[in-house]
């Protein structure tokens, strides 16, 4: 997959495609791989000598992605692995995906090297926006950096009632 530098991304926001959650290996964590197996079994977990990975349904997508109308919405939002949070971002401390100058970001006191996955619908290739430039991108890095678990900007903007 070709991945285009941050600089090159104009916006992004999620349309709930599911387009991310469907021939995608969702790496997880150590602490990802307790809090889910607590809570799913081990049945819903890889693992390969990278790592864990949650398993995919025989279409290839996510065992938890969740179709409602016309939307597809993720079914671990509650506790949604960090590699979910960052889609379709890929966030390195080195540049290993080219383009160096223009993936580099500046963050606070950190050097950053920012892609984006241009297959994703919610991307919309440009100048960056300031919108972008100083809320969505920021969220990213503070959810890849630790300092932020909640996303605002970096999620759907769906809402419901059960009522």
């Amino acid at each position: 997959m070709n991945l285009v530098p941050w600089s090159h991304v104009e916006s992004w926001s999620c349309v709930r495609c599911g387009s991310c959650c469907i021939g995608t290996t969702v790496q997880l964590t150590t602490n990802e791989w307790l809090r889910l197996t607590q809570l799913y079994g081990f049945g819903i977990i890889g693992q390969d000598i990278t790592g864990f990975y949650l398993r995919k349904t025989i279409n290839d997508q996510c065992l938890f992605l969740c179709r409602s109308s016309n939307d597809w919405m993720c079914g671990l939002q509650h506790i949604k692995p960090l590699a979910c949070k960052l889609w379709p971002f890929r966030i390195c401390s080195t540049p290993r995906f080219g383009k160096t100058d223009e993936a580099y970001f500046k963050y606070g006191k950190e050097g950053l090297y920012v892609y984006a996955y241009p297959q994703c619908p919610g991307i919309t290739l440009g100048k960056p926006s300031n919108l972008f430039t100083y809320r969505i991108l920021p969220e990213f890095l503070n959810i890849r950096l630790g300092f932020q678990k909640e996303q605002v900007y970096s999620t759907s903007k769906l809402s419901f009632s059960l009522y």
